[in-house]
């Protein structure tokens, strides 16, 4: 049964991999971290239980499943590095975008989002905040 949950969470992470770097094709800087964190959070509403499989803690001897993450990471840490963060700060700013890409995906899923308001404008407006947010960090 581990195995199955492995092979699942590794398909998990390589969709969500291929989602994220075909949104971010062609885009720099806000637009390309915005396309990603909408592919982020289509991948985890159109497939919750992939996307919740990926979540899945467990050795990892042939080192796939770290692989898997790392590719994810390094995506991420490509976009970011835009915003010419330190190595430091720029892991940072991924944990919290992811943070705020986790939860708000888990809201969605749950449709926790009841107000009559686009939850599209609401994530765009969510990454703008957080972008400002970097640029002030850089400012200090």
């Amino acid at each position: 049964m581990n195995d199955l949950r492995k092979e699942l969470a590794l398909y998990g992470l390589t969709i969500l991999y291929e989602n994220m770097a075909s949104a971010i094709q062609g885009a720099e800087e806000n637009q390309a971290v915005s396309r990603m964190a909408h592919a982020y959070v289509a991948f985890a509403k159109n497939r919750p239980g992939l996307y919740e499989a990926t979540f899945i803690a467990m050795p990892d001897e042939d080192g796939r499943l770290d692989e898997a993450g790392d590719r994810i990471l390094a995506l991420v840490l490509s976009v970011m590095k835009d915003y010419r963060l330190d190595d430091d700060s720029a892991i940072h700013a991924v944990r919290g975008l992811r943070s705020i890409l986790h939860g708000f995906a888990a809201l969605r899923q749950h449709d926790a989002f009841g107000l009559p308001y686009d939850v599209e404008e609401s994530l765009d407006l969510t990454i703008r905040v957080f972008l400002k947010g970097i640029a002030v960090y850089q400012a200090e």
